[in-house]
C-alpha cells in the first residue's frame, strides 16, 4: 500500500482480475480501518470467506455498456455492471417497480 500524504490518500495493490472489475485502488484515509478480528462468542463462522466470480459474463459487450450508479454505506459512489449486482436486493426490488425481472429486460420495455 502506498501513501500519498499531500492528499491523505492511499493505493492499494489488488490482483489483476479485480483491477479488471474496476475496483478502485485507492482510498482517502477517512476510509481505512485497523483489522479487528471476528469475536467468535459473538458471530460463530464468521471466519468462512465467500469467493466470488470475477470473470466476465458471455454476453460481456451488452452487460457493459449498461451500468447502475450505486452509492456504498461510506457515501461513495461507483458504476457498477449488472453482473457485478447479481445479489443485490435494491436492484431487485427496483425491476419489480419497473415491472420487469432481468436486467435484460430494461431495454425492450422502453422501446
Amino acid at each position: 500500500m502506498a501513501a500519498q500524504p499531500e492528499t491523505s490518500t492511499y493505493t492499494s495493490e489488488l490482483s489483476e482480475d479485480l483491477t479488471k472489475c474496476q475496483i478502485h485502488l485507492t482510498f482517502h484515509s477517512s476510509l481505512l480501518r485497523a483489522h479487528e478480528p471476528n469475536d467468535e462468542t459473538i458471530f460463530p463462522s464468521q471466519d468462512a470467506r465467500r469467493f466470488y466470480d470475477f470473470r466476465q459474463p458471455a454476453n460481456q459487450e451488452l452487460c457493459n455498456s449498461l451500468k447502475f450508479r450505486v452509492k456504498w454505506t461510506a457515501g461513495d459512489f461507483t458504476w457498477e455492471t449488472p453482473a457485478t449486482l447479481d445479489e443485490c436486493q435494491a436492484l431487485d426490488d427496483y425491476f419489480e417497480v419497473q415491472g420487469i425481472q432481468l436486467w435484460q429486460d430494461l431495454s425492450s420495455k422502453n422501446e
